[in-house]
């Protein structure tokens, strides 16, 4: 089959509500807002796979949103590229995103705990989550690497006020 969109040159774009969210350092009950990246314009499932991968490296993203009638029908991440189109020698400028695209997408909403979101990806062995407003609107996409370093952070944070109550004791 063939895709809208084969290759360079077409620059129609879909647009979905989205936010650019910051982390907030020293917040332990952050919520995925904070860590959820901003997604790139997303991609319909008749998109190629060249269009995807393009908007993903125009926004340093590891993925990317599949939006059909105005709602999100998959993702797209760099790990299905290698493995659905790249591994297994396919063009794409002429594979469709349909073809290439992780579904059903797992949501989560953005006030939701960190931990929380945590323990569903590890749970169900997701490495990205779609996020949601309050409104069932995307917002972002929050991925696995961006809740390791949240985790690594909040461990930095323990160590250095294990230290400060270390020295602050008599004798230490």
């Amino acid at each position: 089959r063939a895709c809208a969109r084969a290759g360079p040159g077409n620059d129609r774009s879909v647009r979905a509500p989205t936010r650019d969210k910051s982390p907030e350092n020293g917040h332990r009950s952050m919520t995925i807002a904070s860590l959820a990246r901003r997604s790139p314009d997303p991609v319909t499932p008749s998109d190629s796979v060249w269009e995807a991968a393009s908007r993903m490296k125009m926004a340093d993203a590891s993925a990317i949103l599949v939006v059909d009638d105005g709602g999100v029908v998959g993702i797209v991440t760099e790990q299905d590229i290698v493995r659905r189109v790249a591994a297994l020698g396919a063009d794409p400028t002429t594979t469709c995103v349909a073809d290439a695209m992780s579904q059903p997408v797992e949501s989560i909403d953005e006030d939701v705990a960190v931990a929380f979101a945590d323990a569903l990806m590890n749970e169900q062995s997701h490495r990205h989550l779609v996020v949601l407003d309050s409104a069932g609107e995307p917002v972002g996409i929050l991925d696995g690497n961006d809740v390791l370093r949240r985790r690594a952070e909040v461990l930095e944070e323990d160590v250095r006020s294990l230290e400060r109550l270390a020295e602050a004791e008599p004798g230490g």
